[in-house]
């Protein structure tokens, strides 16, 4: 049975990059971005025929686009590896034909190929996306070329069956989420009865 584990450590330059990708990624982004251009464009060509304050709000708001929000995600990113338990510690990854496992201590989090959203595959990193919002970033140096390349040959293989997500598809210390839930719905039922 074909099975890889490697360990990965979450860094700044991690972090920030998939921040980087979520703001910058979607509609959101691509405005921000094209208008920043469009003002960068407007300063360089206009530049004469400004007024002097037409010129200084349109050098704040690029300064604020292109050097203030980025350093401040940076910084943010920064505070969350430094300050957060759970990504100061190591993740422990599990590749194997049912899916990915990700475990940090005695807690472990398993996600079926074909149950995941989305995944990402950049020059250094691999952001394999659980939701919209939420990946593990998995920094390609952190496996060996082995496990990289089944890593990609899974989620190319599941992409199709991608986005179909449901409770049952998550694992939480190898329990599904459908039974965590309809086991706290029984103790909810039962605690209601017990009230009555």
């Amino acid at each position: 049975m074909i099975r890889y584990e490697f360990d990965v450590k979450m860094k700044t330059e991690d972090m920030f990059a998939f921040m980087l990708r979520q703001q910058y990624g979607g509609i959101r982004g691509i405005a921000f971005l094209f208008v920043d251009f469009a003002l960068i464009l407007n300063l360089v060509w206009k530049w004469g025929s400004l007024s002097t304050a037409t010129k200084l709000i349109m050098l704040i708001v690029v300064i604020l686009l292109t050097v203030i929000e980025p350093m401040q995600l940076y910084l943010k990113a920064h505070g969350q590896v430094k300050y957060s338990e759970r990504l100061k510690a190591s993740n422990h990854y599990v590749l194997d034909k049912d899916g990915i496992t990700i475990s940090q201590g005695e807690q472990s989090l398993g996600f079926k190929w074909g149950h995941l959203y989305k995944y990402v595959n950049t020059a250094k990193r691999v952001f394999v996306y659980t939701s919209r919002a939420s990946a593990f970033v998995i920094p390609k140096n952190a496996l060996g070329d082995e496990a990289l390349d089944y890593l990609i040959l899974m989620l190319r293989e599941h992409k199709d069956m991608f986005l179909s997500l449901g409770s049952d598809t998550i694992e939480v210390n190898g329990v599904k989420a459908c039974e965590l839930e309809k086991a706290a719905e029984d103790a909810q039922k039962g605690g209601e009865e017990a009230d009555e």
